[in-house]
């Protein structure tokens, strides 16, 4: 009977009923406690968690819980694929170099797509974009329930597509409207960190709702038999085809919320009317003229790709026999570490601890902990180097990583991070790009320059291009390039003079 519902994709109910009880839900809530501590003593250590939020109308909060909804649904139903991709796989029958190629088709996809994603939405729209995206992922889902190579592989590709769009779209619709709506630029970064915290959750919460999806019935076929002896059924419902099936449910929750709550909007004037091949060929420029560019990409794809091979390997690595562990159970805590070691990276740089620093023993901590289950065949010290991966892959994650001095008047379309610590001095581009500068408390200033997507700056003919920069506590300047100068528009002369001594060259940028 153990065997028989093993083979059926799903695990024994007495073993479901009990796996909070097992040894994966005591490491599931020891992690659990150990983010709400890391974030309760993170909240507890900054005076202002949120800036921008003090003096938000609510216009801005309505169109902030519009865009939150939209995006938490958006990444709840990405992570609800999540746990099960591996194991639904090999529940067909397929061979790890198999599943291989299937995952290798779905990355494939998400890498040529993505590369003209950002030129796309700016032409398209970004509602259409993600409408788009919620098409496109339910038929990816839907092809789960084909026991079929090419079925499966179509599904793959189009999930490469569908992440694409979900890391190109959503949040530079939000860039794109805040600007046009005229909020306060620094209320963003509210909304930003929003949005990552709730991500988080959602990861956390889809790995919990996968693994009961994935217990509410075996693996059956729709259509047993047929023309001979032996013949298998090609549609499968049920087991692990569940939590993609819970996927397109949240997906098409996702299509209303949509149609319901956002307007469309567009890349800028130049942005829209250039080209694919250009789009690139100016994004390889940049890469060529400055190395500091260059160098962020190729950490970036070195961490992403062991990234890629970890989310391919974690399933069967942490499988050895017939009995196949609590997968949806095992994600989620594979999420909380992630959230705790974003906390932990938090609660570094508020002591002034450099990104740069902490980021090397990131990387160094993430080799060993994907070199031990190498050599390793237990599945608790695996289990535990996973653990440790994520964690590291929360702290690269963290809203507080930013990007070192890029030029802003650089167009290249990024997945816009969260604008990092109140503490910051903010350097707002509205045409050319989106700067910070980060200074201590005794005044060592540090320029941190981000790019944000085109969308951020929205073409205002005949309109002088602003910058202004804010000092929470300190000073708001104002400085027109149209010929008005620096003119000091909060606090006083003395405080505008000490912003310009520490800011030095950042601010002439």
């Amino acid at each position: 009977w153990y065997s028989q519902r093993l083979a059926q994709g799903r695990a024994p109910r007495r073993m479901s009923q009990s796996v909070y009880f097992s040894g994966w839900g005591a490491v599931f809530f020891a992690t659990v406690l150990a983010a709400a501590l890391l974030t309760w003593h993170q909240c507890t250590k900054s005076n202002d968690l949120a800036p921008g939020q003090h003096g938000a109308n609510s216009d801005f909060k309505a169109f902030q819980r519009a865009y939150l909804i939209v995006y938490y649904l958006a990444m709840l139903a990405d992570w609800l694929q999540g746990p099960y991709v591996y194991a639904l796989y090999e529940s067909y029958g397929f061979s790890s170099h198999d599943i291989a190629v299937l995952f290798v088709g779905g990355f494939g996809s998400s890498m040529l797509f993505g590369t003209f994603a950002g030129a796309a939405a700016d032409r398209v729209g970004r509602k259409a974009c993600g409408m788009l995206y919620v098409v496109l992922y339910i038929a990816s889902c839907m092809t789960k329930h084909f026991k079929d190579y090419s079925w499966l592989m179509l599904g793959r590709v189009l999930g490469g597509i569908a992440t694409s769009l979900l890391f190109s779209t959503f949040e530079s619709w939000l860039v794109c409207e805040h600007n046009a709506r005229g909020y306060d630029a620094s209320w963003i970064s509210r909304t930003f960190s929003l949005a990552y915290f709730g991500n988080s959750v959602a990861a956390i919460v889809a790995g919990m709702m996968a693994e009961a999806a994935a217990e509410l019935k075996a693996l059956t076929p729709i259509a047993e038999g047929g023309a001979g002896e032996g013949t298998t059924s090609l549609l499968y419902y049920g087991g692990f085809t569940a939590p993609f099936d819970l996927s397109m449910s949240v997906l098409a929750v996702l299509g209303v919320a949509l149609m319901c709550l956002w307007n469309e909007n567009y890349g800028t004037t130049s942005s829209a009317t250039m080209s694919a091949s250009e789009e690139l060929w100016k994004a390889l420029r940049a890469l060529s003229r400055d190395k500091a560019i260059l160098l962020l990409g190729t950490a970036i794809s070195l961490f992403e790709g062991s990234m890629y091979v970890f989310v391919f390997k974690w399933t069967p690595t942490l499988t050895p026999g017939e009995v196949k562990p609590p997968y949806g159970l095992i994600f989620s805590t594979f999420m909380v570490c992630a959230m705790c070691g974003s906390s932990l990276f938090g609660i570094l740089a508020s002591a002034s601890v450099r990104a740069e620093k902490i980021l090397q023993f990131v990387f160094v901590i993430a080799a060993v902990a994907l070199a031990l289950p190498a050599v390793s065949s237990s599945v608790s010290i695996n289990f535990i180097c996973f653990l440790a991966f994520e964690a590291c892959v929360g702290a690269r994650s963290s809203p507080r990583v930013l990007a070192r001095r890029p030029p802003a008047h650089v167009r290249v379309r990024a997945r816009p991070p969260s604008l990092g610590p109140p503490a910051c001095h903010r350097c707002v581009l509205p045409r050319d790009g989106h700067a910070q500068v980060a200074a201590s408390p005794r005044g060592g200033a540090r320029d941190r320059v981000q790019h944000l997507p085109c969308a951020a700056q929205p073409d205002r003919p005949g309109r002088p291009a602003q910058l202004t920069l804010a000092v929470p506590g300190v000073c708001r300047v104002r400085h027109d390039a149209g010929g008005g100068g620096s003119v000091p528009v909060a606090a006083g002369q003395d405080a505008h003079a000490r912003l310009h001594r520490s800011l030095g060259h950042a601010h002439d940028r």
